[in-house]
């Protein structure tokens, strides 16, 4: 249950981390143009996204025998 937690945690956490860093790129112009900050942001909530991917497909399927039903 803890290594979920941080899974989720960090996703989560990455992607605040994206989205201010891409706020900031259309700070920086006015949203007008691409910019690295931008690209960078994107990329980091891809990432994101992937942690949040991976760790759902890494928590373990209860079987019906452990479910009690």
């Amino acid at each position: 249950m803890v290594n979920e937690s941080r899974t989720f945690g960090a996703a989560a956490a990455l992607t605040v981390a994206g989205l201010l860093v891409m706020l900031y790129g259309v700070y920086l112009d006015s949203g007008l143009a691409m910019n690295a900050p931008m690209v960078v942001g994107g990329t980091i909530i891809v990432v994101a996204t992937t942690v949040l991917t991976v760790g759902i497909g890494a928590i373990p399927e209860e079987s019906d025998a452990e479910s009690g039903h």
